[in-house]
């Protein structure tokens, strides 16, 4: 019996080897930054969509306040700055990773309300934390809106 006879050309090159393992190690990278690119996008839109929150719950409870009295000491012109945390509540005491708001009232005489409205602008100031675990650069949500009284 005769063994079986091996051609040269059987099996891969060490050059083949070496490429295929540099295309999967490119593709591993570039993967690996898309996650990354991912993870702090969905950071920032977390960060944003609860500043937005914050923005229109300051907006509604001022509405209904406006609603029930006009004359309010919540209504009166003025800034007040409050800082909210994630997990809830809001005082006028800093508190690290907290979401800063500004509330400002003018009075109606300002143009162009006349003196049975308010101009309200709300804003909050927030520093969304990267997929590595830093601070990244102050970003901000800003709200301007109108108050009417009821006559």
């Amino acid at each position: 019996m005769s063994m079986p006879r091996v051609s040269e050309q059987d099996g891969s090159t060490l050059p083949e080897l070496l490429a295929a393992m540099a295309v999967i190690a490119i593709a591993l990278v570039a993967m690996v930054v898309a996650l990354h690119h991912g993870l702090s996008g969905l950071d920032t839109g977390r960060g944003e969509s609860t500043a937005l929150f914050l923005v229109e719950d300051k907006l509604e409870e001022l509405r209904s306040v406006a609603l029930v009295d006009w004359a309010s000491g919540a209504l009166a012109p003025g800034t007040t700055v409050e800082y909210c945390k994630v997990s809830g509540g809001c005082s006028p005491n800093p508190a690290p990773g907290s979401f800063r708001r500004t509330t400002t009232v003018h009075a109606g005489s300002e143009a162009p309300c006349s003196v049975s409205c308010k101009i309200v602008s709300v804003s909050v100031v927030y520093r969304p934390v990267t997929a590595l675990g830093q601070l990244d650069q102050e970003r901000r949500v800003d709200v301007h809106t109108m108050f009417a009284a009821r006559m």
